[in-house]
């Protein structure tokens, strides 16, 4: 191999050779090897952040707002919603995304059954719809559409915690309406209740007002509590159960399931949306609705935390390992006092979810795991 000199001026401006020392090139195998490697953790990085954070099952429910952790956080600030559109011709675009669901149930009526009907939302776009849990049990469900079009449905879970009962129908290219996020409504936020009447001619019916108030919880006989926003926006028809309660850009964030009627007026009291979304992917995608599922104690709240005073034979909890006279005191590194704090806790979970217990036994601390069923 041949040397190689360059002509070098030093400080004094004399002129000299000097040896040119070249930097040898990497192979070209290392080069390529490397390359391969930068381009799969960065593919890897855009897999995981991009890809697997928005892969969605077949059905898809739109939701525009942020979901909280199953910890009950709120990771951040939430978005900015998109600028309001207004009330204004709301009913109109929204007439084939509500429709009216009627069913026969046996007992009562001449003919020894009654009929039941209310309103209903399409929630995605290959026939899954939202109705209220009146249709858990009935029989020949019907679902009837602004043009006319009527479709048997079949019930595919409900949940009496939030009065919420899917239906499916075998129909696709349907028009689901979206949700929004219900953390974030306000008291005084102007709202709109749209139902729909079974007489088809009189189509849907919108009623405008206001949110009169947000998180009333309301607790129930299993110790469960449910939050419910209250409105004077009272949906014209008899059939208001079901309706969907809407923000000015029409975005569902409730569905009305009772109206009370008083000296002064009338109020509607809705199930937020947050609920409602959680209760339909899991109902859609598991089976099963957060509020059925079991943890299979019986316990008494104490002030350090629940006293375990039975386990039923089969359940998750004897499974796990729970035992009669265990202290609950933290769920899922969550300080409990009461069984409605655990079922709260347990609403957060879907099928197959783990909960971990976090128990005194005899003198000792301990933690203990559970598979919700």
């Amino acid at each position: 191999m041949s040397k190689e000199y360059s002509w070098q001026q030093n400080e004094l401006g004399e002129y000299s050779y000097k040896l040119t020392v070249k930097k040898k090139s990497p192979p070209a195998w290392l080069v390529g090897a490397i390359s391969a490697v930068v381009v799969c953790v960065v593919s890897l990085g855009v897999y995981t952040k991009v890809v697997l954070p928005n892969m969605r099952p077949t059905t898809v429910i739109s939701y525009s707002g942020q979901k909280a952790p199953k910890d009950g956080s709120v990771d951040g600030q939430q978005e900015q919603t998109p600028e309001a559109t207004g009330f204004e011709g709301m009913g109109e675009r929204l007439d084939n995304s509500i429709v009216t669901v009627e069913a026969t149930s046996p007992g009562g009526g001449f003919f020894g059954q009654s009929t039941y009907s209310a309103t209903g939302m399409v929630v995605s776009a290959d026939g899954y719809i939202l109705s209220d849990n009146s249709f858990a049990t009935g029989n020949n469900v019907m679902v009837y559409f602004s043009d006319g079009n009527e479709y048997p449905a079949e019930v595919i879970g409900s949940d009496a915690r939030t009065d919420c009962t899917v239906l499916k129908i075998d129909k696709t290219d349907l028009t689901p309406v979206e949700f929004g996020d219900s953390s974030t409504v306000l008291s005084g936020t102007r709202v709109a209740s749209i139902g729909r009447i079974l007489n088809e001619q009189l189509g849907t019916t919108l009623s405008l007002g206001a949110i009169c108030g947000v998180n009333n919880s309301v607790t129930l006989q299993n110790g469960q509590t449910v939050n419910l926003l209250q409105t004077d926006a009272v949906p014209e028809s008899n059939d208001n159960a079901g309706s969907a309660l809407l923000d000015s850009s029409g975005r569902v964030i409730g569905m009305v399931t009772t109206m009370i009627s008083t000296n002064t007026g009338s109020i509607s009291l809705a199930i937020p949306s947050n609920d409602i979304v959680q209760v339909l992917e899991s109902i859609i995608n598991v089976g099963v609705a957060p509020s059925g599922l079991v943890i299979g104690i019986r316990g008494q709240d104490a002030d350090y935390g629940v006293v375990v005073e039975a386990v039923n034979e089969g359940s998750p909890a004897e499974k796990g390992g729970l035992k009669v006279g265990d202290l609950i005191m933290k769920v899922d590194g969550t300080a409990v006092k009461s069984v409605s704090e655990i079922n709260k806790i347990r609403d957060t979970h879907s099928a197959g979810d783990k909960m971990v217990f976090g128990i005194y036994r005899e003198g000792e601390t301990m933690d203990i795991e559970i598979t919700l069923e």
